[in-house]
């Protein structure tokens, strides 16, 4: 009967030993597989900050692109306003130089006729 304890005792002890080993690989799986989420979760985090960087610089980008649309816009309405002014100035002074050739063409006529009616 004593070789069945000891057999038992042996049989106990192997359990015991593997399973004392089982037990130190599961635990040193487990710190790895920590160790390795702790790393994927900080290039999460640094994922995330990269999308929140680019998130905001896409707003800004989007803020700037309306302003620079906005102040287009108010170029495109001052240059309207400038060609009208351009075009204004351009009639009065087309009236200008109208009013000083028929002026001088006016002159050049009673001119002549002095210079005819004198030389007659």
């Amino acid at each position: 009967m004593e070789l069945g304890w000891a057999h038992i005792f042996v049989t106990a002890a192997s359990m015991l030993f593997v399973s004392g080993i089982t037990v130190g690989v599961l635990r040193f799986q487990a710190k790895e597989l920590t160790r390795r989420l702790e790393s994927m979760e900080d290039q999460m985090k640094q994922i995330t900050q990269i999308l929140v960087n680019q998130a905001t610089q896409a707003v800004r980008l989007d803020t700037m692109d309306q302003r620079l649309n906005a102040q287009g816009a108010r170029l495109d309405e001052a240059a309207k306003t400038f060609n009208e002014s351009i075009k204004s100035m351009a009639r009065m002074v087309e009236g200008v130089v109208s009013r000083v050739n028929n002026f001088i063409d006016d002159q050049a006529k009673k001119f002549t006729l002095r210079v005819r009616e004198d030389g007659s």
